[in-house]
């Protein structure tokens, strides 16, 4: 994420936004006060990155830190959701200060009774899990308690064994031809740039209806997404079998206290996944017959550990 960032500098790639509406009595002092706290308390919120040349990228921990606020007021203004929307798009594409943590937070004043709050984030930074631990803690302070170190994490990481992880992503990747690719090539099409987004919002019915099916093929709701998106991979690559990144939580149940960790801990990580020639598709929707154990043992591995190795084929371009 931070090489992507760095390389396309200005694009808000891997930039998030938290936003919330306040309506009625709304104490600006109090929230600051409890984003205060919490960045006292977590490592994470206090750190930044820096980029030395030949060098891995660090990751700083400040011993203080002050974060970032931003106060509107738009009351008496004309305010719409296009105004508001070209706000937060000007907010993400703005980046942030070198090692300095990169996060900060906003309060927009929109009349009498309304405020919007805005917590902006690099993706680097935290997780979904954290992200929600966050906001918890934020309404309801946690106890005395220390959190997790920063260094409990890393300290982890580097107790895996990488040699077994290569070991075995060789061995799951084995015969596979990687990378599956999203389309075929059509002379008949000229050649295209950049990319566009398509969002398609489903109802809670067939919100329903997917978990039911999940249920009754014994699958979970993410395996099934990850099984239709393999399905689309097939048909737009006329490929049988096909392999993509699928992302696992990465906090280790074997460590304790894991699931209190604030940070990134996510990996992206190879599935493979094969199409029956016939009968129903769910068989080969299900991961390859592969000891769940040492699966997720592997899921600290390093991107660099799961690539393919020599009984890989390489995908023709």
């Amino acid at each position: 994420m931070l090489l992507e960032s760095q390389a396309h500098a200005g694009l808000g790639l891997h930039v998030e936004q938290f936003v919330a509406t306040f309506d009625g009595a709304f104490d600006r002092a109090a929230l600051e006060a409890a984003w205060a706290r919490l960045v006292a308390r977590h490592d994470t919120l206090r750190s930044g990155f820096a980029w030395r040349q030949e060098h891995a990228p660090l990751c700083l921990v400040h011993a203080r830190a002050e974060p970032a606020w931003q106060h509107l007021d738009w009351r008496g203004e004309a305010v719409d959701e296009a105004r508001i929307a070209a706000w937060l798009e000007r907010d993400r594409l703005a980046g942030f200060d070198g090692a300095r943590p990169p996060l900060r937070f906003a309060t927009l004043r929109l009349d009498a009774s309304r405020w919007l709050f805005v917590w902006t984030y690099h993706h680097a930074l935290l997780d979904g899990w954290s992200v929600a631990r966050l906001l918890a803690e934020a309404l309801a302070p946690a106890a005395d308690e220390a959190p997790p170190a920063a260094r409990d994490h890393a300290r982890w990481l580097a107790g895996q064994d990488r040699a077994a992880a290569a070991a075995f992503w060789r061995a799951e990747l084995a015969g596979a031809e990687v990378p599956t690719p999203a389309g075929r090539v059509d002379p008949a099409l000229a050649p295209g740039r950049g990319h566009a987004d398509r969002c398609r919002r489903i109802d809670a019915a067939t919100v329903a209806q997917l978990e039911t099916l999940a249920r009754r093929h014994r699958l979970t709701p993410a395996l099934l997404a990850q099984g239709l998106w393999g399905l689309a991979l097939a048909w737009a690559s006329g490929r049988r079998e096909v392999t993509l990144a699928r992302t696992v939580a990465g906090r280790p149940a074997e460590v304790d206290g894991s699931e209190r960790w604030v940070g990134l801990f996510i990996n992206s990580l190879p599935l493979r996944l094969s199409l029956p020639a016939d009968g129903p598709l769910w068989t080969g929707w299900r991961p390859r017959p592969t000891a769940p154990p040492r699966r997720r043992r592997t899921n600290g591995a390093p991107a660099a550990t799961c690539m393919p190795g020599p009984a890989c084929r390489r995908a023709a371009r």
